[in-house]
């Protein structure tokens, strides 16, 4: 693995790291707390976590380091699209 490789990976995780944290600012912003918004929250930050543990790891796992990577970006998306149309169930 070459040594600019690995930088390269690290700036984008934290990239990735500072959007998720820009788009849960976001959430407290709008003061959604409710529901599915709550719920994808929750997953947000699990799934972040779990990235950042693995990232302080060593050595890194790259396979296991696109897997999570593309999960905190989906669900990073899924939570903003929830914030911004917010579902109104009514039953």
């Amino acid at each position: 693995m070459a040594r600019s490789d690995l930088g390269s990976s690290k700036r984008s995780l934290d990239l990735l790291s500072r959007t998720v944290s820009l788009i849960l600012r976001l959430g407290d912003a709008m003061g959604t707390n409710d529901g599915r918004v709550s719920v994808l929250r929750e997953r947000l930050q699990r799934a972040q976590s779990e990235l950042d543990a693995h990232r302080h790891s060593q050595p890194l796992d790259k396979r296991r380091i696109r897997c999570k990577s593309d999960e905190v970006l989906g669900l990073a998306i899924e939570y903003e699209l929830a914030l911004l149309n917010p579902r109104k169930d009514k039953r």
